[in-house]
């Protein structure tokens, strides 16, 4: 599952004051606007991050807010991390900021997964 074309950068830029953190191959990144908790993921997505994408999903509920997540630098996507996008995506709620990456877009193919994010999950460019 791992997709030798996902960039290297993530396609969405972090404002200044963002929060960075690193997973051993993976690298995450967020902020709160008024209208969403971003949620910016890059690299091998696996046990090491899990962690902080359910403090993630956490913060999101607390706040209220759905969240945006950008995996369009993501080579790796592990079925647990999937499962965690599943438990958000009726709370708080979230929605893929485009493109998702090979590796993923196999992920919720091989699980049947791809028709609960449906094309209204997915944020337009």
């Amino acid at each position: 599952m791992h997709s030798r074309n996902a960039p290297q950068d993530p396609g969405t830029t972090a404002p200044p004051g963002a929060q960075e953190e690193r997973f051993g191959q993976a690298r995450a990144t967020h902020w709160a606007t008024a209208t969403a908790l971003v949620l910016v993921l890059a690299g091998d997505l696996d046990w090491r991050i899990e962690p902080h994408i359910g403090e993630i999903t956490r913060q999101a509920r607390q706040a209220g807010l759905p969240l945006a997540v950008d995996l369009s630098a993501v080579t790796h996507v592990g079925v647990d991390v999937l499962a965690l996008f599943l438990d958000a995506h009726t709370d708080p709620g979230l929605a893929f900021i485009p493109p998702l990456p090979v590796s993923m877009l196999n992920l919720l193919e091989m699980t049947g997964t791809a028709r609960i994010f449906s094309p209204s999950a997915v944020l337009p460019d």
